[in-house]
């Protein structure tokens, strides 16, 4: 082959190879930009869904020491059981979603620094072992036959994410709080 056959058929063919690659492979500004756009969007549906199902579980919470507190009967005690089961379980399954989505990157990163893994630490540490237990003793206070076991399974992303931030000595906290480990 020639040097002028060369130029004539290779060189456009590793050209053309070469271009195609580095396309599909390399997004471009507005490909970029519509990609954290895109990851702006998502954090900012989250954080208002966790706010949302937060405060209805502080509500929930709230009344069901409320009615503990004024000795309700047993039905309305039952009803504010599952309110506060309900929207406990909607809560951290959206921090549980959250933690997901900053572990696969879908949420920019001044997002995550912004309120969403302070979030997840402050619940695993103190309002997830707390909440486990409160719901468990009002349901032995009640003779409910309905308890619930704080697991690793229920919030392994939690703990996957917290796992690879904190120090180990401060994951080791989380755990014995949650009485695991």
């Amino acid at each position: 082959m020639t040097a002028d056959q060369f130029k004539i058929f290779i060189l456009p063919f590793i050209t053309f190879i070469l271009g195609f690659i580095v396309r599909t492979w390399i997004p471009t500004k507005k490909e970029r930009f519509d990609i954290e756009s895109k990851r702006d969007e998502t954090s900012e549906k989250f954080r208002a869904e966790r706010e949302e199902r937060g405060s209805h579980f502080t509500q929930a919470l709230s009344s069901m020491y409320s009615l503990k507190d004024q000795g309700a009967d047993e039905r309305e005690i039952m009803k504010g059981y599952w309110a506060l089961r309900s929207s406990g379980d909607k809560y951290f399954s959206t921090l549980e979603s959250i933690a997901t989505f900053i572990s696969n990157g879908k949420f920019d990163r001044a997002s995550n620094e912004s309120g969403h893994y302070d979030e997840i630490k402050k619940n695993a540490e103190k309002t997830i072992p707390l909440y486990y237990n409160f719901i468990n003793d009002v349901a032995k206070e009640n003779n409910f036959p309905l308890t619930d076991e704080l697991n690793r399974e229920t919030f392994k992303n939690i703990l996957a994410l917290l796992k690879g931030s904190l120090p180990p000595e401060e994951y080791q906290k989380i755990l014995i709080a949650w009485n695991i480990s």
